[in-house]
């Protein structure tokens, strides 16, 4: 689409030079680190396709996007000429979380703060930038609420210069690729043809120009030696040693410093989390306490119990956590509110760390002299078409245990970046050479997206999996073999898991002794059988469902979306949540039923409305919900009857059809969990109810907007 035509610009001033550089700088919003995946892959697309003309050249860099108000409202950043105008670009992605919410690292106040202040005044020069947003369709009129929100409020305040390109949509959901898939679309039709407007004389390089692109992003230095040296110019002095069924776990308990700062770089800075140092005069102000620390707390699993029958498909578990608190920790109450969310970062199998050690280039493990040996890791000196990670790898660290417990050996540990990554790692000579080199590109295009759908999204292979495949890289000893520095640049870092805590820290999880405490989380198993046969299981269920003992890992304490009103005035809750979303319901029920037996000023009724497939499959703590007080139980059971029944059903039937209208009618919360299909058909069927009796939708709308500006109506899906 060459049509397309930049915005005007505002006159040129004089400039002594004209720049020789095209700066495009990435801004990311993401807690689990999909944006910096499309980042990269958009770094590659354009370093690899776009030729610029001479003497251009591309600068590529990537920051956070609560960065994103600084770097626009700078004055180096308000171009005064016409040269310097079209040579820097701001690229945008933004995901949303939950029903249309920003993610926590958009919450600082170095972004929120000026950036929709009212006072805040539009920039005077007219600047390049874009938008790509993220999200799931299941969410309805939220999918990608926050990207179309800050892309509202971006052209409000470059009023005479709006995007360059049109707003770009990804979708989870997106058949045969996701929103990896919509992103490259949106590359291809507006924004590399917007770049090529900017820039006259702009083309495309053919594809074979991928070949050698280098990944090299890490220097590496021998721990004895103690100085800085690219392992890469060393010679190897000793043969890869033999590798045993089973290398022995070197990491020792407790877990190394190396590998929790390691895991405080991969929350975000700005990620609200739960202080358990803070101090504070009460535990109430020390509940409600969040700052910005990413240090990581220790835990160990308490207990792991199956709440599903054993014949039925879907093995559910009722998993608790002991963390451990520091010494400094100053109440006995511990430092979340029921309805919080844990973080639990897993560690992957010694199975699957042996097989990728067998299938990586023997010079690898050769130059360190054994997988078991440590080494440091130290950031290469960043170049002009190289992103800095988002993260930090463990160091010092033997790359055993950096495969154990750091990098995504998982299914969700491989994208289009890394399979494109890959590729420059074939050996052309070998027999399989050419025919993986073009599967590897082919899977990253949308003309290979339905291959891309078959071979990771359905089979969900992971990175193990495709060096077994390929074995022409892994047999690849030519001037483009894998070095160590490239491994670590293709391994994506193992993200921290959300888990809704199941408990109440009022009635469960009293601080002990030993300055520790138990949450529960309810944890369906993540695992399957592809239909090419090939068994599958998510990264932290295979965790939970190995013999942990006291082995500890990483977690993270985090708000919720639910406000804590047992102590406001009273109020009924209405709870509705499906399968295991009523983790957070039940610790918020627990908690109030608690309060309700000491205080009879909060024995108001509570509704929970409950749904799931079989009453005596997966009616998740049923003997338990009985013994809360003043708690009733609506329950719709989807398999045990001819019809199907949904929990859309039960509240339009239950109480005549009045009861979200009377419950509202007594000032009552309404708390929504669950997933995100559901959860999008709850909200457009109480909108639907409170239509009819309120005057149309737009009043209602406005109600429900009001009611989640007060804290007293929220939804939490996935």
């Amino acid at each position: 689409m060459d049509s397309v035509q930049p915005p005007p610009l505002l006159p040129p001033t004089p400039s002594s030079s004209p720049p020789t550089t095209l700066h495009i700088t990435f801004f990311v919003s993401s807690v689990s680190g999909r944006t910096q995946s499309l980042a990269k892959y958009l770094e590659r697309h354009l370093t690899a396709y776009l030729s610029l003309p001479e003497p251009l050249k591309l600068s590529l860099s990537l920051s956070p996007i609560s960065a994103l108000f600084e770097h626009m409202s700078k004055p180096q950043s308000r171009n005064t000429n016409a040269h310097t105008h079209a040579h820097t670009i701001s690229v945008i992605l933004i995901s949303t979380t939950g029903q249309g919410n920003f993610n926590p690292d958009t919450t600082a106040p170095s972004f929120q703060t000026p950036m929709f202040s009212a006072t805040t005044p539009p920039f005077p020069t007219p600047l390049n930038w874009c938008l790509f947003a993220t999200g799931d369709r299941g969410y309805g009129a939220d999918f990608c609420a926050a990207g179309r929100k800050l892309y509202a409020r971006l052209s409000q305040l470059t009023p005479t210069a709006p995007s360059f390109c049109p707003i770009g949509y990804g979708d989870a959901r997106t058949p045969n690729g996701g929103a990896m898939k919509d992103l490259h679309a949106w590359a291809e039709s507006h924004l590399v043809p917007a770049i090529k407007a900017l820039l006259p004389g702009t083309v495309l390089k053919p594809l074979l120009a991928l070949k050698h692109t280098t990944v090299e992003t890490l220097q590496l230095m021998q721990r004895e030696q103690r100085t800085e040296r690219d392992l890469a110019g060393q010679n190897a002095t000793s043969p890869c040693p033999d590798l045993p069924t089973t290398l022995p776990l070197s990491t020792p308990l407790p877990l190394p410093t190396p590998l929790l700062a390691f895991g405080a770089s991969l929350i975000p800075s700005h990620t609200p989390i739960i202080s358990p140092t803070a101090t504070s005069p009460s535990p109430q102000s020390l509940i409600g306490a969040f700052y910005t620390s990413r240090t990581p707390l220790r835990a160990t699993c308490g207990g792991n119990t199956r709440i599903t029958p054993a014949d039925w498909y879907q093995d559910t578990r009722n998993i608790t956590v002991s963390v451990q608190l520091p010494p400094s920790h100053p109440h006995p109450s511990p430092p979340y509110v029921a309805g919080d969310v844990l973080l639990v970062l897993p560690r992957n199998s010694p199975t699957a760390v042996t097989k990728l050690l067998t299938l990586l280039p023997k010079g690898i493990v050769a130059k360190l002299g054994g997988a078991d040996k440590q080494f440091f890791i130290h950031p290469k000196q960043q170049q002009e078409t190289e992103f800095e990670t988002e993260h930090r790898w463990p160091s010092p660290t033997s790359l055993y245990d950096l495969l154990l417990s750091a990098a995504d050996l998982g299914y969700t540990g491989v994208d289009h970046d890394t399979l494109l990554s890959l590729s420059t790692f074939v050996e052309l000579s070998h027999p399989t050479g050419p025919v993986w080199y073009k599967k590897l590109h082919d899977l990253t295009t949308p003309d290979g997206a339905a291959l891309y759908d078959e071979y990771l999204g359905r089979d969900k292979r992971s990175i193990v999996d495709v060096l077994f495949d390929a074995q022409c890289i892994g047999e690849n000893e030519g001037s483009n073999a894998m070095t160590l520095e490239d491994l670590l640049a293709v391994l994506k870092p193992m993200r921290p898991r959300e888990y809704s805590i199941a408990s109440s820290p009022m009635v469960d999880s009293k601080v002990g002794e030993d300055n520790k405490f138990d949450v529960d989380l309810c944890v369906a198993m993540k695992k399957g059988r592809s239909k090419n046969g090939r068994n599958w299981q998510g990264g932290c269920s295979r965790f939970f469902n190995s013999d942990l003992g006291d082995e500890e890992f990483l977690v993270w304490l985090r708000r919720g979306s639910f406000v804590r009103v047992l102590d406001q005035e009273p109020r009924p809750v209405l709870c509705i949540g499906a399968g295991t979303g009523v983790a957070p319901l039940r610790g918020i029920l627990r908690e109030r039923a608690r309060g309700k037996a000491s205080d009879e000023r909060l024995a108001c009724k509570d509704v929970l409305v409950y749904g799931s497939r079989k009453k005596t499959a997966d009616f998740y703590y049923d003997e338990e919900w009985p013994t809360l007080n003043h708690l009733e139980v609506l329950t719709a059971f989807s398999q045990d009857q001819a019809e199907k029944i949904y929990v859309t059903k039960v509240i339009e039937e239950a109480g005549g059809g009045d009861l979200i209208v009377n419950h509202l009618a007594d000032k009552g919360c309404l708390f929504i969990a669950g997933g995100a299909k559901m959860a999008s058909d709850v909200v457009a069927k109480i909108k639907e109810m409170l239509a009819s009796r309120a005057g149309g939708e737009a009043v209602a709308e406005s109600y429900l907007m009001k009611m989640k500006q007060k804290g007293l109506f929220a939804v939490e899906s996935w």
